[in-house]
Order: C-alpha cells, then structure tokens, then sequence
C-alpha cells in the first residue's frame, strides 16, 4: 500500500527580525491510508507548521509533500481550495 501522506526533507525557515528561524528542518514521514498519527512535541517544534503545510495553508521552503500523491506545494487557486475542501478537516 503506497502513502497517503509522503513528506521528504521538508524545511519551512521564518525571517525574522533576529534573522532565518526554521520551524522545520529535514522532515521526512510516510503514513499509510487508515493509519493514525499523533503529532507531539514541545513548543515551537513545528507540530503547527506541518499541520499547517498539510492543508495547504502554508508551503515548505524546500522539500515535498504529497496527499495522496499530489504534492500540495504546487496547487494553486481553484485546485488547492478544491484539495482544502475534499480531501482533509482542520482545527487551529
């Protein structure tokens, strides 16, 4: 069974005044369909920011992510607020 979820080295890097922060660096997970996941850890790990880049809500500086196999990273428009309301649910 191929992954529903697929990111390889995906990075999200802030600027901020005090310079680049990343929130993720080098994150790489496949999750089979049916498959659950939890996501821990302590602040500013960057559970949100993937969470985030999951729905299409933000985009990784480097790296990929795929749903289903489609990399979420380059929807855009229509195609990305069709894969918003189809295909996940999310809660901030």
């Amino acid at each position: 069974m191929s992954a529903a979820i697929e990111a390889r080295d995906v990075f999200r890097v802030y600027s901020t005044a005090q310079g680049d922060a990343a929130a993720l660096q080098g994150l790489s997970i496949a999750v089979r369909e049916r498959e659950v996941l939890t996501v821990l850890g302590p602040s500013g790990a960057g559970k949100t920011t993937f969470l985030r880049i999951l729905a299409g809500l933000d985009r990784p500086s480097a790296g990929s992510v795929r749903v289903f196999g489609r990399e979420i990273g380059r929807l855009g428009g229509r195609s990305l607020a069709a894969y918003r309301a189809g295909t996940l649910g999310y809660a901030d």
